[in-house]
C-alpha cells in the first residue's frame, strides 16, 4: 500500500480477540455458576458453543446468542437473559478481555514509523472506551470515533469522513482495517479510503461495495 499516511482500525474482531475472551468467560461461568449449566457440559464445550453462537450470530446481538444457547439445551437452570448478559459484559469481560496477540506491538510500531492512527467502532461510548482501557489500547490512537458518541454508525460514510478530517489525511491516503464487509469495508469504500479486511469473521459474498482492496488472513 503506497502513499498511505494514516491507518484507522475497527475494534471488535479486529484488535479485540472477542472469541478467545468468550472462551475464557465460559471457563469462569462454569466454575462460578455451575448450577446454570447441564452437568455433562464441560467448560471447554461451553466455550466453543459460546464462541460459535457469537460467531454465527454477529448481526443478532447478545439476545440472539442467548437464545441460540437456550435452543442447544445448554442451560440446566436458566439464569435468564439479563443475568447471562450481565455476567459476560459486566463481570467476566473485565477479568479476561484480551487483544489479539501482537495488536499493541503493531500499533506501537506503526506509530514509530510515522503513521497517524485512528479507531472507528460501533457501540456505546462507555462500553467501547472501557474495552480500550481493559485491553491497554486507550492511548494507542490519535483519534477515536465511537458511534454512540458521534451519532452515526458504520457503514454511514459520515463517521469515516470525520476520521479523515481528524487525522488530517485525505481519504485516498488513509487505510481502514476491519473484519466486516457490511460495516467496515462498505463504509471505507464509500468514503474513498483504502479498505483492508482481516478475515476473522464468517462473512461471505462480494456484493458491490463490500469487496476490500486488500485481505489479510
Amino acid at each position: 500500500m503506497k502513499n498511505i499516511e494514516s491507518i484507522a482500525f475497527d475494534l471488535d474482531r479486529t484488535l479485540y480477540d472477542r472469541f478467545s475472551t468468550l472462551r475464557a468467560i465460559a471457563s469462569l461461568m462454569t466454575r462460578e455458576h455451575p448450577e446454570w449449566f447441564r452437568e455433562s457440559l464441560s467448560a471447554y464445550a461451553l466455550g466453543e458453543l459460546l464462541a460459535k453462537a457469537d460467531y454465527w450470530l454477529i448481526y443478532g446481538g447478545w439476545e440472539a446468542v442467548y437464545h441460540c444457547l437456550n435452543d442447544l439445551a445448554v442451560f440446566r437452570n436458566d439464569p435468564g437473559f439479563a443475568a447471562f448478559r450481565s455476567y459476560i459484559l459486566d463481570d467476566g469481560f473485565k477479568r479476561v478481555a484480551v487483544p489479539y496477540p501482537g495488536a499493541a506491538e503493531l500499533l506501537d510500531g506503526l506509530r514509530k514509523q510515522g503513521s497517524r492512527l485512528g479507531l472507528i467502532t460501533n457501540g456505546t461510548g462507555a462500553r467501547q472506551r472501557q474495552k480500550l482501557a481493559l485491553l491497554g489500547l486507550d492511548a494507542a490512537f490519535d483519534a477515536v470515533l465511537i458511534s454512540g458518541e458521534f451519532g452515526a454508525a458504520k457503514p454511514d460514510v459520515s463517521i469515516f469522513r470525520e476520521m479523515s478530517r481528524r487525522l488530517e489525511t485525505p481519504p485516498e491516503r488513509l487505510a481502514f482495517v476491519g473484519d466486516s464487509p457490511e460495516t467496515d469495508i462498505l463504509g471505507a469504500n464509500r468514503a474513498g479510503m483504502v479498505s483492508v479486511r482481516v478475515k476473522t469473521s464468517p462473512y461471505w459474498g462480494t456484493t458491490p461495495g463490500r469487496k476490500a482492496a486488500y485481505e489479510l488472513w
